[in-house]
């Protein structure tokens, strides 16, 4: 069976869309996928990249680059076309019409909730865009085949308008993550957090709370504004932090091999506290304690794994707290960091979700 993967604003490399999804079709089908990064054309692990230019701007990824991703894949001739970008829910119509394949939608976030943070949007126009935005996905979505998504919550929405939702979880891959050392060697007082660095991810309260606690908060990531990082920079605390940009996948584990805290203290936007933090996901399956957001979705996680603990996100005194009990009690700490590493090796792994994705490519085989 022949697959087309297309994204308009994902990189070829994407962890979710390559390395998880892609190379796992790639075992059992004919896969391309279409991308917009300017990197040219390449066969790569299985999988026929096929690169239609970086789009000049979020302008012209909406307005030019949504067709021609579209045009190269319906040049495809493929039996069932996957689309991961919000914008592409405006071709998917078109090509199900064109192709008569079968069009899956992956819901990589709850865009409505996410619409409604968006700082690139007017405050008392989101409210609007996100209402509309709903309106015309839930017409398209009753139109396709399947949606994709990565946590219940979202599933719940789709499938009251949806003929088929599968959840499809954003979990580590085991082999990214081997056994860590026993008795790995850890920094002392040493904190970090991986993910994009926004007013919104709670990077100010995680550097006062590095303040507070001794700590050297390592980030990894890059500003979401010029302006905002100009602004966490000028911070005087910031001279406790370790800033390293955007690190390369092994990097990343190398970086977590060496911390004694993973912090996901996202603030409470609606979109977070009903999301899977991957980054909790990945410090746990590093075997890191975490320090994540005390939002009740999150709260049954961490409790059930017994991987860490919650706080405020909002406040530095306890996100300073929770880091300090885990310095000063480094045993407790490592039992933490085995505990999460035991769930993820037994249940939060994408060895596991990948079996729902071929099961989904299955049926449409077999109709």
């Amino acid at each position: 069976m022949k697959v087309c993967h297309i994204t308009s604003a994902h990189p070829r490399d994407d962890i979710r869309i390559f390395h998880k999804q892609c190379k796992t079709l790639a075992s059992r089908h004919d896969v391309f996928l279409v991308v917009a990064d300017g990197l040219g054309d390449q066969y790569l692990d299985g999988v026929a990249v096929i690169d239609v230019g970086k789009p000049s701007g979020r302008t012209g990824r909406m307005l030019k680059t949504v067709h021609k991703v579209k045009r190269r894949a319906r040049q495809c001739s493929a039996d069932v076309y996957h689309l991961h970008d919000p914008e592409l829910l405006t071709v998917a119509r078109w090509l199900k019409r064109k192709t008569r394949a079968r069009v899956i939608f992956d819901a990589h976030e709850d865009v409505p909730l996410q619409l409604l943070d968006k700082h690139w949007i007017p405050r008392s126009w989101r409210a609007t865009i996100a209402r509309m935005y709903t309106v015309f996905e839930r017409r398209v979505c009753t139109q396709i085949d399947a949606v994709v998504s990565v946590t219940p919550m979202i599933c719940e929405r789709y499938a009251a308008f949806t003929k088929k939702v599968v959840l499809v979880a954003n979990f580590p891959m085991l082999k990214e993550f081997p056994e860590p050392a026993a008795g790995r060697n850890v920094e002392a007082r040493s904190a970090v957090y991986i993910g994009g660095l926004s007013p919104n991810r709670g990077v100010k309260q995680m550097i006062l709370a590095a303040a507070r606690s001794n700590a050297v908060l390592h980030l990894a990531g890059s500003f979401v504004t010029p302006e905002f990082e100009a602004q966490v920079k000028a911070l005087p605390e910031w001279k406790t932090v370790v800033w390293h940009g955007t690190l390369s996948r092994e990097a990343v584990v190398a970086l977590l091999n060496r911390m004694a805290i993973g912090l996901v203290t996202l603030q409470p936007t609606r979109s977070y506290q009903e999301a899977y933090p991957i980054k909790m996901f990945e410090y746990m399956a590093a075997a890191v304690p975490v320090v994540a957001s005390h939002f009740e979705f999150w709260e049954l996680l961490v409790k059930d794994a017994n991987c860490g603990l919650t706080v405020d996100p909002s406040s530095p005194v306890a996100i300073a707290k929770a880091m300090e009990f885990i310095f000063e009690h480094p045993k407790e700490g490592a039992q933490l960091g085995a505990h999460g590493r035991s769930a993820i090796v037994n249940r939060y792994n994408w060895e596991k979700e990948r079996m729902k994705l071929l099961d989904l490519y299955q049926h449409f085989e077999q109709l």
